[in-house]
């Protein structure tokens, strides 16, 4: 079964679901988890859960440690990728 609220009961709210996956297809590029924290105003933690659950639905994932040498990023680094190609109409909601 797949958590779809924080750890507090509190459920995860739609728009920041879809501002997080906009952001994904507008960059189209890996992203650090702080940058997604600043762009939607909330802390790592909440960030952190909503990636969780993001990446349990088959969203993103975390950048394997080889993917992140190859892209010249820090092997310690919280960079995520989309799982698809990013789409342009998912970009801007």
């Amino acid at each position: 079964m797949i958590k779809q609220c924080f750890w507090d009961g509190n459920k995860f709210p739609h728009v920041a679901l879809e501002i997080i996956e906009s952001y994904f297809n507008r960059v189209a590029q890996p992203v650090y988890l702080g940058t997604i924290s600043l762009e939607i105003g909330w802390s790592l933690a909440r960030t952190q859960e909503m990636f969780d659950y993001l990446h349990d639905i088959g969203t993103i994932r975390p950048m394997k440690t080889s993917e992140k040498f190859a892209a010249g990023l820090p092997s310690l680094a919280n960079v995520y990728i989309l799982t698809t190609k990013p789409v342009l109409a998912k970009a801007w909601r």
